[in-house]
């Protein structure tokens, strides 16, 4: 039986000793270009960073859409969720609606499973006050637009562009 010369490991087992030899590693770096630093103080700052980048991973991750392309994943039946149907010349529509046996529903209409391209689990309901950050920039709160979308009806349309058509953008 081959035997691969590549051994897969935890990573979380070695990530105090990696974490460790970076720090060392930034230190080295930091005092050889002639900069004068505590070395507790830097690997303080450093941890700091580094929680910092995590809930900020966390942060964004817990507030985005991800988008399903359909048919390769489907959602349970009868659940609402998102969904991005194609709308004709490069134009897609974003919706609430849910599959049902003879394809997707919204509120009001019904959909053929080549006119959905994605879906996506519903995101929070709106809390009154609540703000979101947007890219490091102002903060904006829920009643404010974040993208840039125009409406049609019941329908959010936006422009895909040329061969990025799975709906996945």
């Amino acid at each position: 039986m081959y035997e691969s010369p590549i051994e897969l490991f935890n990573v979380e087992d070695y990530s105090k000793q990696i974490d460790e030899q970076i720090e060392k590693a930034v230190y080295e770096v930091v005092t050889k270009i002639g900069i004068n630093v505590n070395r507790e103080e830097l690997i303080k700052a450093l941890e700091y960073d580094r929680n910092q980048y995590e809930k900020g991973y966390a942060d964004g991750k817990k507030n985005s859409i991800e988008w399903h392309p359909y048919p390769k994943e489907k959602p349970d039946s009868e659940r609402d969720c998102l969904i991005t149907t194609h709308l004709g010349m490069g134009k897609y529509g974003v919706q609430a609606g849910w599959l049902g046996e003879s394809g997707w529903y919204s509120e009001d209409e019904l959909y053929y499973d080549d006119e959905v391209t994605a879906w996506a689990e519903l995101p929070s309901p709106y809390v009154e006050g609540e703000t979101f950050e947007y890219c490091g920039e102002n903060d904006v709160t829920a009643t404010e637009e974040i993208f840039n979308f125009t409406k049609d009806d019941s329908v959010i349309i936006t422009e895909i562009t040329e061969g990025a058509e799975d709906g996945t953008n």
